[in-house]
């Protein structure tokens, strides 16, 4: 301990001429430590001690720390700072909060792009999709227990917008080319409020119909005017008032909190468009996705989906791509199985393979309504005439 004593023997020592060293060496063959000699020349006026002892001592405390010891603190802080680094970039996120987040995130998005395909693969009655089929319906009698199965794929590309960034008031486009064995053709469709806009880029012949002229023909079909004209209750705003923020809310609360994962698998880690992005297949939970439906039905007072209608879908090979650094879902991969309808006469089941691409999260849209189109009221009154032929010698 530093004495008075102490510092005034230094200080008359160095007055007599007796140097730093030696007063050292005079003082540590009493018994003094090191750091009360330091301290001691320190406060007589000595100067800096030498840099392996020096020290900082509080005024008035007796408390000092030597620059080994604060050394160590700051390598030690370093080190513990360079840990929590390495936690945050290097140590992955659990999946299930990746998907928690993601799923929050997604509830939130007011507008999107999406692309992808849809390979749609049906085990179904011979003759179920035949051309007559689709123009006049199911044949009587129709049985798959009697007349066999086959299978029919239908192909689906398709691309667009969706944007709600104005709930009152949501738009949305979207691209659609469909491939079936029989025809195939090619779709836009601009939502803008509840007005749709419909134009067909190839349209089949079809006997007793000319539609085939409405091929790159913007049809608008306004439910106001089909109301008016058949006398249809096409008006679901009574029906379905937009959600209020408290719904949405809610909504959003129970994205966050809902089981839709009975596992989650890390795959490796992938990019996407130069994103960094986190990779995981899932398997998902048949009976936390019923009970989000219908909770989500519950907050909309919206119609129930039945059980039923549930209980015969399956998901199958499920990946996921969540973006490291928005944490929005960029990429979906899946197969939708649905079994038979129990009790049902055709016993149709099927699969498709969806694949699905989301980008440009709440970036502005510009979806405007085509220049020239066609009624859809008037498009029917058309078609609804009698197809009159040349007659023939």
């Amino acid at each position: 301990m530093v004495t008075p004593d102490l510092i005034e023997y230094v200080k008359s020592s160095m007055a007599s001429g007796t140097d730093a060293e030696a007063i050292k060496n005079e003082l540590r063959s009493q018994g003094w430590a090191n750091d009360d000699i330091d301290s001691a020349l320190v406060s007589a006026g000595s100067g800096v001690p030498s840099p392996a002892h020096a020290s900082i001592e509080a005024a008035g405390s007796g408390w000092h720390v030597t620059k080994k010891e604060i050394f160590i603190v700051v390598a030690g802080l370093l080190l513990l700072s360079g840990a929590g680094a390495a936690a945050f970039y290097l140590i992955p996120p659990a999946p299930e909060k990746v998907l928690q987040t993601s799923a929050e995130n997604f509830a939130s998005a007011n507008s999107f792009d999406y692309s992808g395909n849809m390979v749609v693969d049906i085990s179904a009655p011979s003759g179920l999709f035949s051309m007559n089929t689709l123009l006049h319906g199911l044949p009587k009698g129709l049985d798959s227990r009697i007349a066999g199965a086959s299978d029919t794929k239908f192909n689906l590309d398709f691309s667009g917008t969706a944007d709600v960034t104005d709930a009152n008031h949501p738009k949305s486009n979207l691209d659609l080319n469909f491939s079936y064995s029989l025809f195939q053709f090619g779709m836009n469709l601009r939502l803008l409020d509840k007005i749709v806009y419909l134009k067909f880029n190839s349209l089949p012949n079809v006997p007793e119909y000319n539609i085939a002229k409405y091929s790159g023909v913007w049809i608008k079909i306004d439910p106001a005017d089909v109301s008016e004209q058949y006398g249809l209750d096409m008006n679901t705003s009574s029906k379905q008032p937009d959600l209020t923020p408290g719904q949405k809310q809610q909504i959003k609360d129970l994205a966050a909190n809902a089981h839709f994962f009975n596992s989650i698998t890390k795959l490796a880690d992938d990019t996407i468009d130069g994103d960094a992005m986190y990779h995981y297949s899932v398997d998902v939970d048949m009976q936390g996705l019923k009970d989000y439906f219908h909770e989500v039905e519950r907050i909309e007072n919206s119609t129930a989906t039945t059980d039923t209608d549930l209980d015969t879908m399956s998901f199958r090979n499920s990946e996921v791509w969540i973006g490291k650094s928005d944490r929005m879902l960029h990429k979906l991969l899946t197969q939708v199985s649905a079994a038979p309808t129990p009790g049902t006469t055709t016993q149709a089941s099927g699969s498709v393979n969806i694949l699905l691409n989301l980008k440009n999260y709440n970036q502005p849209s510009s979806i405007m309504p085509p220049a020239d189109y066609k009624n859809f009221v008037e498009v029917i009154k058309e078609l609804s005439q009698p197809i009159t032929t040349a007659p023939t010698k």
